[in-house]
Protein backbone atom coordinates (compact mmCIF):
# COMPACT_ATOMS: atom_id res chain seq x y z
CA UNK A 1 0.00 0.00 0.00
CA UNK A 2 1.76 3.38 -0.93
CA UNK A 3 0.98 6.55 0.32
CA UNK A 4 -1.04 9.32 -1.64
CA UNK A 5 -0.14 12.83 -2.25
CA UNK A 6 -2.66 14.48 -2.97
CA UNK A 7 -3.37 18.39 -4.03
CA UNK A 8 -5.67 20.91 -5.13
CA UNK A 9 -5.96 19.82 -8.87
CA UNK A 10 -6.46 16.47 -8.03
CA UNK A 11 -8.89 16.98 -5.87
CA UNK A 12 -10.76 19.30 -8.00
CA UNK A 13 -10.76 16.64 -10.49
CA UNK A 14 -11.96 13.61 -8.38
CA UNK A 15 -14.69 15.76 -6.74
CA UNK A 16 -16.13 16.80 -10.44
CA UNK A 17 -16.00 13.31 -11.05
CA UNK A 18 -13.46 13.62 -13.86
CA UNK A 19 -11.56 10.09 -13.06
CA UNK A 20 -8.93 10.25 -15.98
CA UNK A 21 -7.85 13.83 -15.06
CA UNK A 22 -7.29 12.87 -11.66
CA UNK A 23 -4.84 10.36 -12.83
CA UNK A 24 -3.13 12.45 -15.40
CA UNK A 25 -2.98 15.39 -12.93
CA UNK A 26 -1.56 12.56 -10.75
CA UNK A 27 1.08 11.78 -12.75
CA UNK A 28 1.51 15.04 -14.64
CA UNK A 29 0.71 13.31 -17.95
CA UNK A 30 -0.34 15.97 -20.49
CA UNK A 31 0.75 19.87 -20.69
CA UNK A 32 -1.75 22.74 -21.35
CA UNK A 33 -5.24 21.73 -22.80
CA UNK A 34 -5.43 25.09 -24.02
CA UNK A 35 -4.13 28.71 -25.03
CA UNK A 36 -5.93 29.52 -21.79
CA UNK A 37 -3.46 27.21 -19.99
CA UNK A 38 -0.53 27.82 -21.45
CA UNK A 39 -1.07 31.73 -21.33
CA UNK A 40 -1.76 30.92 -17.00
CA UNK A 41 1.86 28.99 -17.33
CA UNK A 42 3.79 31.80 -19.08
CA UNK A 43 2.25 34.50 -16.90
CA UNK A 44 3.01 32.56 -14.04
CA UNK A 45 6.29 32.23 -14.92
CA UNK A 46 7.03 35.57 -16.07
CA UNK A 47 5.74 36.59 -12.47
CA UNK A 48 7.74 33.98 -10.56
CA UNK A 49 11.19 34.83 -12.43
CA UNK A 50 10.77 38.51 -11.71
CA UNK A 51 10.05 38.15 -8.07
CA UNK A 52 13.70 35.81 -7.96
CA UNK A 53 14.97 38.45 -9.57
CA UNK A 54 14.39 41.63 -8.38
CA UNK A 55 12.17 40.57 -4.78
CA UNK A 56 9.33 42.41 -5.83
CA UNK A 57 6.06 42.29 -8.50
CA UNK A 58 6.69 43.62 -11.50
CA UNK A 59 5.53 47.25 -11.61
CA UNK A 60 2.73 45.96 -14.29
CA UNK A 61 1.29 43.50 -12.10
CA UNK A 62 0.56 44.27 -8.04
CA UNK A 63 2.08 47.12 -6.33
CA UNK A 64 2.90 45.59 -3.03
CA UNK A 65 6.30 45.38 -0.70
CA UNK A 66 7.49 41.96 -0.47
CA UNK A 67 10.32 41.28 1.73
CA UNK A 68 11.75 37.92 1.38
CA UNK A 69 9.35 36.11 -1.27
CA UNK A 70 9.56 32.76 -2.33
CA UNK A 71 7.99 32.21 -5.89
CA UNK A 72 7.02 28.93 -6.88
CA UNK A 73 7.25 27.59 -3.70
CA UNK A 74 6.62 23.50 -3.88
CA UNK A 75 5.12 21.80 0.38
CA UNK A 76 4.54 18.92 1.09
CA UNK A 77 3.22 18.08 4.34
CA UNK A 78 2.15 15.03 5.60
CA UNK A 79 -1.37 14.77 6.56
CA UNK A 80 -1.53 11.19 7.71
CA UNK A 81 -0.35 7.67 7.19
CA UNK A 82 -1.94 7.44 3.72
CA UNK A 83 -1.58 11.26 2.50
CA UNK A 84 0.32 13.66 1.77
CA UNK A 85 -0.78 16.81 0.94
CA UNK A 86 1.48 18.88 -1.90
CA UNK A 87 0.96 22.86 -2.75
CA UNK A 88 2.30 25.30 -5.23
CA UNK A 89 2.22 28.85 -3.38
CA UNK A 90 2.55 31.04 -5.92
CA UNK A 91 4.38 34.02 -3.64
CA UNK A 92 4.84 33.62 -0.20
CA UNK A 93 6.14 36.46 1.88
CA UNK A 94 5.09 35.39 4.83
CA UNK A 95 2.47 36.17 6.91
CA UNK A 96 1.05 36.60 3.23
CA UNK A 97 0.05 34.28 0.81
CA UNK A 98 -0.41 35.59 -3.00
CA UNK A 99 -2.21 33.09 -5.47
CA UNK A 100 -2.05 34.38 -9.10
CA UNK A 101 -5.08 33.79 -11.51
CA UNK A 102 -5.97 34.54 -15.45
CA UNK A 103 -8.89 34.24 -17.68
CA UNK A 104 -11.87 35.78 -17.65
CA UNK A 105 -13.39 34.53 -14.13
CA UNK A 106 -13.02 37.44 -11.56
CA UNK A 107 -11.21 37.39 -8.71
CA UNK A 108 -13.85 36.83 -5.98
CA UNK A 109 -14.95 33.37 -8.12
CA UNK A 110 -11.62 31.96 -7.73
CA UNK A 111 -11.54 32.79 -4.01
CA UNK A 112 -14.63 30.58 -3.73
CA UNK A 113 -13.07 27.98 -4.62
CA UNK A 114 -11.10 25.31 -1.89
CA UNK A 115 -7.55 25.96 -3.32
CA UNK A 116 -6.78 28.87 -0.50
CA UNK A 117 -8.37 27.04 2.08
CA UNK A 118 -6.02 23.47 0.97
CA UNK A 119 -3.12 25.85 1.07
CA UNK A 120 -4.13 27.66 4.67
CA UNK A 121 -4.00 23.50 6.05
CA UNK A 122 -0.55 22.75 4.31
CA UNK A 123 0.88 25.73 5.87
CA UNK A 124 -0.30 25.07 9.08
CA UNK A 125 0.57 21.46 8.94
CA UNK A 126 4.23 22.42 8.13
CA UNK A 127 4.29 25.88 10.34
CA UNK A 128 4.29 27.92 7.70
CA UNK A 129 2.35 31.25 9.28
CA UNK A 130 0.02 32.43 6.96
CA UNK A 131 -2.61 35.18 7.89
CA UNK A 132 -3.97 35.83 4.83
CA UNK A 133 -3.94 35.14 1.15
CA UNK A 134 -3.91 38.01 -2.10
CA UNK A 135 -6.11 36.19 -4.82
CA UNK A 136 -4.09 38.30 -7.70
CA UNK A 137 -6.18 38.52 -11.01
CA UNK A 138 -5.33 39.08 -14.45
CA UNK A 139 -7.52 39.26 -17.29
CA UNK A 140 -5.42 39.13 -20.41
CA UNK A 141 -8.77 39.47 -22.83
CA UNK A 142 -9.71 42.57 -21.29
CA UNK A 143 -6.11 43.75 -19.60
CA UNK A 144 -8.06 44.49 -16.72
CA UNK A 145 -6.83 43.50 -12.97
CA UNK A 146 -8.73 42.95 -9.93
CA UNK A 147 -7.44 41.32 -6.64
CA UNK A 148 -9.28 39.80 -3.04
CA UNK A 149 -7.77 38.93 0.27
CA UNK A 150 -8.60 36.13 1.88
CA UNK A 151 -8.03 35.50 5.44
CA UNK A 152 -6.51 32.46 7.06
CA UNK A 153 -9.59 30.99 9.49
CA UNK A 154 -10.07 28.10 11.38
CA UNK A 155 -13.46 27.30 9.42
CA UNK A 156 -11.39 27.70 6.32
CA UNK A 157 -8.58 25.50 7.85
CA UNK A 158 -11.73 23.03 8.97
CA UNK A 159 -13.23 23.11 5.53
CA UNK A 160 -9.81 22.22 3.93
CA UNK A 161 -9.59 18.91 5.88
CA UNK A 162 -13.29 17.78 5.46
CA UNK A 163 -12.37 17.88 1.73
CA UNK A 164 -9.40 15.45 2.03
CA UNK A 165 -11.14 13.33 4.76
CA UNK A 166 -13.66 13.15 2.21
CA UNK A 167 -11.83 12.41 -0.96
CA UNK A 168 -8.33 11.16 -0.46
CA UNK A 169 -9.72 8.16 0.99
CA UNK A 170 -11.76 7.41 -1.82
CA UNK A 171 -8.66 8.18 -4.40
CA UNK A 172 -6.45 6.34 -2.57
CA UNK A 173 -8.54 3.07 -2.72
CA UNK A 174 -9.40 3.75 -6.52
CA UNK A 175 -5.53 4.52 -7.13
CA UNK A 176 -4.45 1.37 -4.93
CA UNK A 177 -7.31 -1.08 -6.39
CA UNK A 178 -5.98 0.08 -10.24
CA UNK A 179 -2.55 -0.54 -9.51
CA UNK A 180 -1.69 2.79 -9.40
CA UNK A 181 0.02 3.30 -6.17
Amino acid sequence: MGKLRVSFSLLDAWSRGDTQLAIDTYFHVGGPKNKAMEYGIEFHDRIAKHIDKYNQFPDDFFSYPLMIPEAEKKVVANYNELFDISAVFDCIDSPNLFEFKTGVQPATTWARKDQLPLYFLVAELEGIPIEKAYLIHYNQHSNEKDYVVVWNTPDKVERARNIVDSYAPEIHSFFEREGLI
